[in-house]
């Protein structure tokens, strides 16, 4: 969790990108913002988004309690 927390942004960064998505008359599907940033938006562009989808919380499932994790595999 520490180095997912090194690669992020601050709060204000993002409640900034946040605060932008919902008051833009034409939101975009995503709005990216931190290290993973340029990655995400080359891969959009080939990948369908549904795979970016997956890719998106397979990376995110790392940082998920282990607590919650069986509670949560079968919807996964």
């Amino acid at each position: 969790m520490a180095a997912f927390t090194k690669a992020g942004v601050t709060s204000d960064v993002a409640a900034k990108r946040i605060a932008k998505a919902v008051t833009d008359a034409r939101p975009r599907t995503r709005y990216t913002i931190g290290a993973t940033a340029t990655f995400l938006i080359r891969a959009s562009r080939i990948l369908p988004d549904r795979m970016l989808d997956r890719m998106t919380t397979s990376d995110l499932r790392k940082h998920y309690p282990p607590e919650n994790r069986d509670r949560t595999t079968a919807t996964w």
